[in-house]
């Protein structure tokens, strides 16, 4: 794993020698997200704009991918958000935020070694960011988790485009991609306490056993104790999973 700095490497300062101007101002960004969100059929020049805007990303990501690659020793995942799941998350918070969205652009670090590794990452990636347009910004979410989901993130801002790295440890990672399963079929709103719109009364309770799961999981990891049997259950149900996708995908 790499220990250089970003005076001391530069792979990494030449990142910053150009700038990928934003296509919108953040005034801008606010009208866009208001006349988005104010109909159900947005105008095909505003839903344009949004394009506009998630091209710009695509560079300066895959440029901070680089650079995170660089630190750590590994690829993380990337994606830039798609429209229409932008769509849905400004509708959710009344169409106000959309110059205020850091995960846009976003990258998963998934870490071996527990809460250790986990914050020994965050702060390599912090180092690397230090001297980009804004300073990074830490998010735990495991002080703070949101319905079960717990991660470290850091928000970063290579030429002033926030960008958001999940850092997570390998069962706050099985737990959440398993929570992704739950969501695809009983409702999105699961994640954001949204009761399940399918499934009644058990897939409230199904719920309601992940939500308790991720509380175990935390207290484990939280004191360094073997993890409970219920996360190994877990682990061996999304092995069924992957293994069942598998067979049905597959020649």
């Amino acid at each position: 794993m790499s220990t250089c700095r970003l005076q001391l490497c530069p792979r990494r300062s030449e990142r910053y020698n150009h700038s990928v101007p934003r296509p919108l101002s953040k005034s801008a960004l606010e009208r866009l997200g208001r006349r988005i969100v104010a109909t159900d059929d947005p105008q095909p020049a505003d839903i344009e704009q949004l394009y506009e805007l998630l091209a710009a990303y695509g560079p300066v990501l895959a440029a901070a991918v680089d650079m995170v690659s660089l630190e750590i020793g590994s690829i993380p995942s990337s994606r830039v958000k798609t429209t229409g799941t932008i769509v849905d998350k400004l509708r959710r918070n009344g169409g106000h935020t959309l110059s205020s969205i850091h995960d846009l652009g976003g990258m998963r670090v998934v870490v071996t070694g527990g809460r250790a590794a986990q914050d020994e990452v965050a702060e390599q990636i912090r180092a690397v960011f230090a001297d980009a347009t804004r300073a990074p910004r830490l998010i735990d979410r495991r002080l703070e988790p949101v319905h079960g989901y717990r991660a470290l993130h850091v928000i970063i801002y290579p030429d002033g485009y926030p960008i958001e790295v999940q850092i997570r440890t390998e069962w706050q990672h099985l737990w959440a991609e398993w929570f992704e399963r739950l969501a695809d079929q009983y409702g999105r709103g699961i994640r954001y306490g949204d009761p399940p719109q399918t499934g009644g009364g058990s897939g409230q309770e199904i719920v309601d056993q992940m939500i308790h799961l991720a509380d175990e999981i935390a207290e484990a990891e939280a004191s360094e104790d073997s993890l409970p049997l219920s996360a190994v259950v877990l682990a061996l149900a999304s092995a069924a999973v992957e293994w069942l996708r598998t067979r049905r995908t597959g020649p």
